[in-house]
């Protein structure tokens, strides 16, 4: 399991601090943005038609009946043997027609892995600071049994670092903005939700026992991971996340 390097308190690696883009390369450089449909197959062409049959010969000069079409007319008493004319070809017969081209594969969403940067503003009164369209939420007493939603405008990092100092927490992104939980301590972020609706989204299990128990990551419509550094893991729904990748 790849980890961020070992920061403490702020733990943004995922995001930083100009781009907003996504640290640990945990997702790949080169997004699954646009399948193409594949173009449909033509009709197999019509057969041609089959030649005609020879005519049936003529009478022949003398009182000599002609023969049947194909053979010369056998001669008559006296008279000279006149073959029948040949039958003309059947036309070819038509083409099928050609299959229709299929359409288009739906194009992937834009900016899967390297995300939107937030414009930001005044910070509100929910961050603990805030720096380029980052709203970091030093969590404390305030966190546990509570639910939170990031504000318009920004990304938004959690950090929870201490014994249940999340627990029982929520936190929505309802934007298309980044969000990442940070969790470090005995039972941080258990029973904790990050919901995100079309931003990249992020939750990391670190250090302490039980430290994501019955946490949920519920993923949005751009990447979205989870991070585990022991067996307590939270659960995964991926939805309809570009790139989803559990721990």
């Amino acid at each position: 399991m790849s980890h961020c390097s070992a920061l403490r308190g702020f733990r943004a690696c995922w995001i930083a601090a100009s781009a907003i883009a996504l640290g640990c390369s945990l997702f790949p450089d080169t997004p699954p943005e646009a399948q193409i449909g594949a173009g449909g197959t033509g009709a197999t062409a019509g057969l041609g038609g089959s030649s005609g049959s020879a005519a049936q010969g003529g009478s022949s000069g003398g009182g000599a009946q002609g023969g049947a079409g194909n053979s010369a007319g056998l001669g008559g008493l006296g008279g000279t043997p006149q073959g029948g004319s040949s039958g003309s070809a059947g036309s070819a017969g038509q083409g099928g027609p050609g299959g229709s081209t299929a359409s288009g594969g739906s194009a992937g969403i834009s900016g899967c892995n390297t995300g939107v940067t937030p414009p930001g503003g005044s910070c509100p009164a929910v961050c603990s600071s805030c720096a380029n369209g980052v709203c970091t939420i030093n969590c404390g007493s305030n966190c546990a049994n509570n639910s939170f939603v990031c504000p318009a405008g920004f990304a938004c990092v959690v950090n929870c670092s201490g014994n249940k100092v999340c627990e029982n927490s929520q936190l929505n992104c309802n934007e298309d903005y980044d969000c990442q939980v940070v969790c470090d301590g005995n039972q941080a972020c258990s029973n904790t939700t990050l919901s995100c609706a079309g931003g990249r989204c992020a939750l990391d299990c670190n250090s302490g026992n039980k430290v994501c128990d019955g946490a949920k990551l519920e993923c949005g419509a751009r990447a979205c991971r989870a991070q585990c550094s022991s067996s307590s893991q939270p659960s995964v729904s991926c939805g309809n996340s570009c790139n989803c990748i559990e721990c």
